[in-house]
């Protein structure tokens, strides 16, 4: 197979422990013709100097002059890539040795413009592989909507995906998420399933648990996109489902979350379920 230019693009910021891992998960990839694109989003440990004492000629480090977060160094990276397709990771995360190999292959044989597969998440003191449930394949833009399926570490996605979508950096989690909403409107998003990428959440990760966080990005979500909620009330629905789960972390979810939950589903026995396992009971009643 012709080894085609790709440019990897990896943000950091004050990752001096994990980074040095990160770089050389990327370094020993069976497919070799990349550029590694780090951008330093203003750290002030030695996570530069780690990357550097590295020295591939395939490494190029961009440095931003104040912080910006992670969405506008991934930005940055994408302004500067010069290969035809484009892939990211976390400094903290580690990619599987054939991981651009099988993606890209997976890209020309099935003519996707974005391909995502599993990762297996350590998480503290657990671990688990994500999205065993999705069949390999083109998936639908509406599977897409329910639930965010597709984590930034695990795309590969021809360049021209983001000549007409960046990431949001006015969200503060769940980019990816909004990047897929928005960019699967107009390209095909492929799943492979095999599981190429290894997650390693840190106390401080931005994904790290945190209901309100989750219950505001949520809410944004749900204003962002409201457009689409006359052609997919599943996508609403879902949103909705999900403000009145983490309401109830810290307040009584709202009337109107609960009654516009059952204009969508049209159900009232799901309608109840819903409310009753929101405060706590489902677990004691029995619904056939």
């Amino acid at each position: 197979m012709e080894e085609e230019l790709v440019s990897i693009i990896i943000p950091v910021f004050n990752r001096e422990k994990t980074i040095g891992e990160s770089i050389k998960s990327i370094l020993e990839q069976t497919y070799s013709n990349f550029e590694l694109i780090i951008v330093d989003d203003h750290s002030n440990d030695n996570s530069i100097k780690v990357a550097k004492s590295l020295n591939d000629p395939r490494i190029k480090i961009i440095s931003h002059k104040v912080n910006k977060g992670a969405c506008a160094a991934r930005n940055t990276g994408i302004e500067k890539a010069s290969g035809k397709y484009i892939a990211f990771n976390d400094s903290d995360d580690l990619w599987r040795k054939e991981k651009l190999e099988k993606q890209i292959l997976t890209i020309k044989e099935s003519g996707a413009d974005v391909v995502f597969c599993q990762m297996y998440r350590h998480n503290y003191k657990t671990q688990e592989i994500l999205f065993p449930n999705l069949e390999e394949g083109f998936v639908d833009f509406k599977d897409l909507l329910i639930r965010s399926k597709c984590s930034t570490q695990t795309i590969c996605a021809k360049r021209e995906v983001f000549r007409d979508f960046l990431f949001d950096e006015s969200i503060p989690r769940m980019q990816d998420y909004d990047f897929v909403i928005r960019s699967a409107q107009k390209f095909s998003y492929y799943f492979q399933k095999d599981c190429l990428v290894d997650v390693y959440l840190q106390s401080d990760s931005i994904t790290s648990n945190n209901h309100k966080k989750l219950y505001e990005i949520c809410e944004i979500l749900y204003n962002k996109h409201k457009n689409l909620f006359n052609q997919y009330p599943e996508f609403e629905a879902f949103l909705l489902d999900s403000l009145g789960y983490f309401q109830t972390e810290f307040g009584i979810p709202s009337f109107y979350t609960y009654r516009r939950m059952f204009e969508i589903d049209k159900n009232f026995k799901n309608f109840i379920k819903m409310i009753f396992s929101r405060v706590g009971i489902l677990k004691y009643i029995w619904f056939k």
